[in-house]
């Protein structure tokens, strides 16, 4: 035998058992064994990673948009965390609470001080015991899982489900497509080739969506955008009232808590700055046009006798005296901009229930 059929001989048996090898790891994703989304990290942020009970984080991190657009000449943020035997950021556990607050990162709030964040502002004004279920990555099929799950032996009087415009609506989609998970989503070869697309898909390139902000203190500086707030798709109808459904589900359950549920429609930046802030012409954001999304949800809250509250009028007259209620590198809130949220939710409070 020759050297070059030798060669040929022990290509085909690798290749053979390279497919050999593929098959059974498929066959192990069909039968429901393996699943490639979270192996090879794809959709891995469909589950959120549940933070440790009692713990304390703490460290350094850039905002957001730092990481999205490859931005430089911003600070990092510090964050220091603690977590109650729930998993949840609150200074202790609490066994009973008066009001209890569900989100996503914008509850959580993880770049600025645990006391400065907008339930423990909301705490200070209404002199109420408040426990903080917000957590970085809940969409809301999680919220109404803590609904269902943490919510009922805190026995609230008042539940507040923060809705954030950014990204509950693909956070909403993305579960509902991951459960239950068909063969096509947990094979290897679909998650490699998705994996394969991200790593080769050119990063975003400047102009990035910013404007020219003035503060109060006569400096200027420079706001970048992440969330689009657009007028909605076919698909982001179609997930507004998906959401609607669950927002039904979410208010038997408070019914039968004898607890009230309030709605709270929490802004992408460029909703709070749009025509605040100098835009150049090149820039992205001068051809952006607003949704009309807090309306949908407002609707969606009416239809349930539920009370809602938009958060961008608050937001957006602190924004008109030059605060910086977002950060300018990223896409949540300052410690400026939760005292503003955690002041109107109070307000809004004493006017519901005196």
């Amino acid at each position: 035998m020759n050297v070059s059929r030798r060669v040929v001989i022990r290509l085909l048996a690798l290749v053979a058992g390279v497919v050999a090898a593929v098959a059974l790891l498929e066959a192990f994703a069909a039968g429901g064994w393996l699943d490639f989304r979270f192996l090879v990290g794809v959709d891995a942020r469909q589950v959120p990673a549940p933070h440790a009970p009692e713990k304390h984080l703490s460290g350094e991190i850039d905002g957001d948009l730092v990481r999205h657009y490859g931005l430089t000449g911003f600070p990092k943020y510090s964050f220091d965390v603690h977590t109650d035997r729930r998993g949840f950021r609150n200074p202790t556990t609490r066994e009973r609470a008066d009001i209890a607050v569900l989100g996503d990162s914008f509850v959580e709030n993880p770049l600025v001080a645990v006391d400065a964040t907008f339930p423990a502002v909301l705490a200070a004004e209404l002199g109420r015991d408040i426990v903080n279920l917000g957590r970085s990555g809940f969409g809301p099929q999680h919220e109404l899982d803590v609904l269902r799950t943490v919510v009922p032996p805190l026995q609230p009087r008042l539940v507040v489900w923060v809705f954030f415009e950014g990204n509950d609506l693909e956070d909403l989609r993305v579960m509902s497509g991951a459960r239950p998970a068909r063969f096509a989503d947990r094979s290897l070869l679909r998650n490699l080739g998705v994996w394969a697309a991200d790593a080769l898909r050119a990063p975003p390139a400047p102009p990035f969506p910013s404007c020219r902000f003035a503060t109060a203190d006569a400096g200027r500086v420079e706001l970048y955008f992440g969330f689009r707030p657009f007028p909605l798709t076919w698909q982001q109808r179609e997930d507004a009232a998906a959401f609607a459904l669950i927002l039904a589900e979410a208010a038997q359950m408070a019914r039968g808590l004898d607890a009230r549920f309030v709605l709270a429609f929490a802004p992408a930046k460029f909703r709070v700055y749009d025509g605040l802030c100098a835009v150049a012409p090149d820039n992205p954001v001068a051809t952006w046009q607003l949704g009309d999304l807090p309306q949908r949800l407002e609707r969606a809250a009416a239809q349930q006798q539920l009370d809602f509250i938009d958060l961008t009028p608050g937001l957006r007259v602190a924004a008109s005296r030059g605060e910086l209620v977002y950060h300018p590198d990223d896409t949540h809130w300052t410690a400026v901009g939760n005292r503003v949220v955690g002041l109107a939710l109070a307000e809004r409070f004493r006017s519901l229930d005196p």
